[in-house]
């Protein structure tokens, strides 16, 4: 253990490090964040058998807050479907999906996850995926909604789609006080209202509005840290590495959204990356180029491209 004095603002950056002393535990992130991840997979394997609920959920859009208020497992098809390019399973889970009549040009995300189903098989960690009891979509993706549309017979379970009310026109702008902003509000609010009574229809329990706002307390401290993390990772050399850290770093920002374990993965995440700045400690020692990704990695050859840009 050791203790490190961060007395100013990061230099490069706006991001104000906390008054006064700050100790530092070694903490390695990456394989916490591994830990944690597995032991969400192995919690999932007994829900069903514990009769306890299951949502199918989207990394946009799910309500996550509404759901763990209601003590819902999360399942993150997606995440599951890009597991399985990672581990180069996914080949063969698309055959199955085209062998079984859908089209070539369908989201490999889906295809991927329409042949775990079809296959009866486990998890890519070789965990048993249960069955959802409700799945959340939006119109976000129009492809959401046909994927839960899959489950809802296949499982023969409710589906709820989230209406978010987004831009109308090239020049839409709707800003919090105009008439449009509050008509738009009451739509979510009732659709709200609408998931929270198919909830507790489904778990049999009450709302407790006093939990969720301690789950919403827990989203936003972790946002807070995530935000100042990433504004961190300005510095140079950049602390952590976005394509193999960061990607877990998202994994616990989604699966652990509003847990107590998620903030303080955060916190101590956010602890240790401000260690690494003031040491001017590096996850390429003489950074010379920065390459930024948009969009979802080659995640069928996610270790040769990590390894490209470490070499």
């Amino acid at each position: 253990m050791m203790t490190t004095a961060i007395a100013e603002a990061v230099p490069g950056t706006s991001c104000p490090a906390p008054a006064g002393q700050t100790v530092w535990t070694p903490f390695n992130a990456h394989d916490e964040g591994q830990r944690l991840l597995k032991e969400w997979y192995a919690r999932l394997e007994h829900a069903n058998e514990r009769k306890e609920p299951v949502a199918n959920v989207f990394v946009m859009g799910n309500a996550i807050e509404i759901l763990r208020s209601f003590d819902f497992h999360m399942v993150f098809p997606e995440i599951n479907s890009l597991q399985s390019g990672v581990r180069k399973t996914s080949a063969e889970l698309i055959r199955i999906s085209e062998d079984y009549g859908m089209s070539p040009d369908v989201c490999s995300y889906v295809k991927a996850d329409v042949g775990m189903m079809l296959k009866e098989e486990k998890d890519p960690g070789k965990l048993k995926i249960p069955k959802p009891d409700l799945s959340i979509s939006s119109n976000m993706c129009g492809t959401f909604i046909k994927w839960a549309e899959i489950w809802e017979r296949r499982h023969k379970m409710p589906s709820f789609v989230l209406d978010l009310p987004g831009q109308r026109s090239s020049n839409w702008k709707v800003r919090p006080g105009d008439a449009q902003h509050s008509t738009d509000s009451r739509w979510v609010e009732d659709q709200f209202k609408d998931l929270i009574a198919k909830c507790e229809k489904i778990t049999g329990k009450r709302f407790d509005i006093d939990r969720l706002a301690e789950i919403q307390g827990r989203v936003n401290q972790m946002v807070l840290h995530w935000n100042n993390v990433m504004e961190l990772n300005r510095v140079s050399p950049a602390p952590y590495n976005a394509m193999l850290d960061g990607l877990t770093y998202i994994g616990i920002m989604n699966v652990y959204r509003g847990t107590v374990e998620g903030v303080e993965f955060m916190r101590r995440l956010e602890e240790d990356i401000r260690a690494k700045v003031a040491r001017g400690e590096g996850r390429v020692p003489e950074e010379r180029f920065r390459l930024l990704f948009s969009g979802t990695p080659c995640y069928v050859s996610m270790r040769r491209l990590v390894e490209l840009f470490e070499t």
